[in-house]
């Protein structure tokens, strides 16, 4: 039994080589988009870089074989079976899937995509958050609440690539990413923070997060306040922020990112709130509180406007939820964990 799993096995792998779509199909791909399409055995998940570099994929998900689809409005791709979520370049964004989608070539496509940069610079924005400075890429474009696989050029690191959402503009001299380093899990974020300026990072081609459709809230649990900052000044130096408001939940004020930054930028349109409510004193500038219904409620008259969501996974989907019960169209609900 063990042996016929095995050959079926090798088959598979097989047969999913053979599945590369003709290269006029491939051609139809737009620059920064992916598609599902039909090669001569079967089906093959393609995604097209910024740079016309392609990437081929197995599209079943490896979570239970259904087959994946290519969310335009996220740039990823979707499993509507479970919910997994995958970056263009196959890479777990969201489970229940553990391990990344299976390429159809060799990783040289991969690697002809990336870039390896020097960092110019780190610095502590909080306790347990760096902004990290590096060299961009000439050429180099990406839009406000894009995000790109980041890892470091070290034999050990290279491929272990985690999504990070610039938090510089495009028109900046340098990239700039703004990590929350977690020794606790002993991994990546933690070796990140254990970088000095000289080192290196591999970036690949940036790929869409969370994209701005309009004047809304923001609603951020902690380090999920990232993804909006390059937003947050693409509409501050635009003089587009208005109307726009935050609502920032940490747990306590130690751990506020950027918070000179963003109350200059939204006044009393911000409230940040924190959860620990032993700390003290508790500065008057915050509440404490616990994002729920009831919160949402008192903060929010206006159900019909846009939000954007990004925290935690459980903070995410609670927060969903709360905003679904009050009527809030999923359509007007951005959302990232």
């Amino acid at each position: 039994m063990v042996m016929i799993e095995k050959l079926m096995t090798i088959l598979d792998n097989l047969l999913i080589r053979r599945l590369i779509p003709s290269s006029e199909q491939k051609s139809d791909i737009p620059h920064g988009q992916g598609k599902i399409i039909e090669g001569k055995e079967g089906k093959s998940a393609v995604y097209k870089n910024t740079s016309g570099v392609f990437y081929e994929l197995d599209p079943k998900c490896t979570h239970l074989g259904c087959l994946v689809d290519w969310n335009e409005s996220k740039s990823r791709w979707t499993c509507d079976c479970h919910g997994s979520e995958f970056s263009p370049t196959g890479e777990v964004l969201k489970g229940p899937a553990k391990k990344p989608l299976k390429k159809i070539e060799d990783d040289t496509s991969d690697e002809e995509g990336s870039h390896i940069l020097k960092i110019r610079g780190i610095h502590f924005v909080t306790h347990n958050v760096k902004e990290f400075y590096l060299e961009k890429p000439k050429g180099y474009v990406f839009t406000p609440g894009q995000a790109t696989e980041v890892s470091i050029n070290d034999p050990d690191w290279s491929k272990e690539k985690r999504p990070f959402t610039f938090t510089s503009l495009n028109e900046d001299l340098n990239l700039q990413f703004t990590i929350k380093g977690y020794p606790e899990h002993n991994g990546v974020t933690e070796k990140l923070h254990s970088l000095k300026p000289g080192d290196e990072l591999i970036i690949r081609e940036p790929w869409g997060t969370i994209n701005y459709k309009g004047k809304g809230t923001f609603i951020a649990g902690g380090a999920g306040i990232t993804p909006f900052i390059a937003i947050f000044r693409s509409l501050y130096k635009h003089n587009k922020l208005e109307g726009n408001s935050l609502i920032f939940s940490n747990k306590a004020s130690k751990d506020v990112i950027l918070e000179k930054e963003l109350r200059h930028y939204f006044g009393r349109d911000a409230t940040f709130i924190l959860t620990d409510v032993d700390e003290s004193p508790c500065p008057e500038s915050y509440e404490v509180d616990y994002i729920d219904r009831k919160y949402l409620e008192s903060k929010i008259s206006d159900f019909s406007q846009n939000f954007y969501v990004c925290g935690p996974p459980k903070f995410v989907k609670d927060v969903k939820g709360y905003l679904s019960e009050m009527g809030v169209s999923s359509d007007s609900i951005t959302f990232e964990k």
